[in-house]
């Protein structure tokens, strides 16, 4: 017969009774998946996998940290300190001032860089907590096959030591209970027990609410179990906190901090500009003294001095 079209993604699987999860995939847990189920699956829903994140060109790191309005008040003064100071003839010495403020900024660039580049990292260093393969059912055999391949519906067996290699609802637990250790995902100091019985809290609960649900990237520390996937690559609990931490890369909104950082840097740069105005201005009376060699030569002094 021809392959059924892969159902949707489950959300809820945690509240729902075992039974319903298995007629949503349209499994027998004692059987799995028919190969041409499982790629037709795979065709809809991709490989279980993290995709690779493309990360920032370098030269765009490099240029974002000079993207501040303090920075290029900085360049600017040193630019402009730089042609009075040409233009006055003081030679090698007029690349003092500028040369430390360019230092200045290449280390506060360099700290930006590194910053921005350990963050996405590590994104990337989600991907070693993925398993690399996983012993699933496939039309009534016990296989064990890439973990990239499992699909939506496949039933897997999970022991002690395996990496658990999709998001998971347990179908059924050997013994009292499955020790899993989720610390990866929530931070707790030891393991956790699952269960497979369903949850009485909705699609809103919380990762330590589902007690029926092994996660994708987690380890087994006791017990066997078998379960049904219901969430596969960047839809798994795990591809969530790698979209939220490229998505928090990635988002452009100035936070609190930042906003009053660049209010801040707005009201310097007019408090800096109307000093050097008015440092400009009071001394114009002594533009002509004949220490300066001339009324021009002392207005590019002055000048100097106020920026």
């Amino acid at each position: 017969r021809a392959p059924r079209s892969p159902p949707a993604v489950m959300e809820d699987a945690h509240a729902r009774d075992v039974r319903d999860v298995l007629a949503h995939f349209h499994v027998d847990p004692a059987v799995g998946l028919r190969e041409a189920d499982a790629a037709q699956a795979r065709r809809r829903w991709g490989p279980n996998e993290l995709p690779p994140d493309p990360g920032t060109p370098f030269w765009k790191l490099v240029l974002k940290q000079f993207d501040d309005l303090l920075v290029k008040i900085l360049i600017a003064a040193a630019a402009v300190s730089l042609l009075i100071g040409l233009a006055d003839g003081e030679g090698w010495s007029s690349l003092v001032e500028p040369g430390v403020i360019v230092l200045i900024l290449v280390a506060n660039a360099t700290v930006g860089v590194l910053t921005e580049t350990n963050a996405e990292k590590a994104i990337e260093e989600l991907k070693a907590y993925q398993a690399d393969v996983a012993a699933v059912f496939r039309e009534g055999r016990l296989r064990n096959v890439p973990a990239a391949e499992l699909v939506p519906g496949d039933i897997v067996e999970l022991a002690v030591g395996n990496k658990v290699p999709a998001d998971v609802r347990l179908i059924a637990v050997r013994g009292e209970a499955l020790s899993v250790d989720q610390s990866i995902l929530t931070g707790e100091s030891g393991s956790v027990e699952k269960f497979a019985g369903a949850v009485s809290v909705g699609v809103a609960a919380v990762i330590q609410d589902k007690t029926c649900v092994a996660f994708g990237g987690t380890v087994v520390t006791g017990g066997k179990a078998r379960g049904v996937v219901f969430g596969t690559g960047v839809h798994t609990a795990m591809g969530k906190i790698r979209d939220a931490m490229h998505d928090a890369a990635e988002d452009e909104e100035l936070t609190p901090l930042k906003k009053k950082l660049d209010e801040f840097g707005t009201f310097l740069s007019k408090a800096i500009a109307a000093v050097c105005v008015l440092v400009w201005v009071v001394n114009i009376g002594h533009f002509a003294d004949p220490v300066h060699g001339g009324f021009f030569r002392g207005a590019i002094y002055y000048f100097k001095i106020a920026v």
